[in-house]
């Protein structure tokens, strides 16, 4: 496998994670291209599970802000730890308690067969690379909000730099979240990842 090949891989593997969470497929037959955010319905009505434990407070989420576990259960979601774990899935159970039931658990069935053995994990590893992911929320259209559903897009940026600060690499997308609230807090239900740029 060259190199280019390996980027490639590694660079689709925030897309392939999210995408393999069971979220809202985004159709594009007889569409106009747009993220269909508009297009998700207020609404409807999704089971959620409050999570087994309570956030822990080194995400330093604000439970009753919908907003702020929408934008920690990205950077949770993503912020890899190259010195210590060992594929990225790690990352994906720090950010379990941030999930409802269901999606909790289609992340946590996740193979380690498509990432875990690549090369560039194991330079970042050895290299001791760090992860900065930066998250804002969209201005777009969106659903009205309800007193228990929001939906918004998150452009979301994942930087792999080195502990002197070189960047080894950089992805920039969008994620479509829908968090749910239940017993006074909020959890993500969906989350869609858009095109790597």
């Amino acid at each position: 496998m060259n190199g280019d090949t390996m980027i490639r891989k590694i660079a689709s593997l925030a897309a392939l994670l999210a995408l393999t969470f069971g979220a809202v497929a985004c159709a594009q037959d007889n569409h106009d291209g747009h993220d269909h955010l508009d297009d998700l319905d207020a609404t409807s009505s999704m089971s959620i599970t409050p999570p087994s434990l309570p956030y822990p407070t080194s995400l330093g989420v604000d439970a009753t802000n919908a907003e702020d576990v929408a934008l920690a259960a990205v950077r949770a979601m993503y912020g890899w730890r190259f010195t210590t774990d060992t594929d990225p899935r790690d990352a994906v159970d720090r950010a379990v308690p941030l999930l409802n039931a269901a999606l909790a658990a289609q992340l946590r069935a996740i193979p380690p067969e498509p990432f875990i053995n690549y090369r560039l994990w194991d330079d970042w590893h050895q290299q001791s690379a760090r992860t900065t992911v930066t998250a804002a929320v969209g201005a777009e259209e969106h659903p009205d909000d309800t007193t228990d559903q929001w939906h918004r897009k998150v452009a979301t940026r994942i930087e792999v730099n080195t502990p002197g600060g070189k960047t080894l690499h950089q992805w920039s997308f969008a994620v479509l979240i829908t968090t749910q609230k239940q017993a006074g807090q909020w959890l993500v239900a969906q989350f869609q990842p858009l095109g790597l740029t």
